[in-house]
């Protein structure tokens, strides 16, 4: 944001300062792997497991009609 832009007032008292950046010059390898690694400090691989076996087992179960 531009100082003159109305919404910068709000954007620095969320965030400190106004601040702008270009991911897009970022490499997509290295763009990647800044996401990848914010993923990574919230994914809970345990409960992906688990969420895909209760969805095979649903999907079986709609399969047959319901009955599991």
């Amino acid at each position: 944001f531009k100082k003159k832009d109305s919404r910068a007032k709000g954007f620095e008292e969320r965030h400190g300062k106004l601040v702008q950046v270009e991911l897009d010059s970022l490499p997509p390898d290295v763009l990647r792997g800044m996401y990848q690694e914010k993923i990574n400090d919230y994914w809970d691989d345990s409960a992906y497991r688990k969420l895909l076996k209760r969805e095979i087992a649903d999907r079986s179960a709609l399969a047959n009609g319901g009955a599991r």
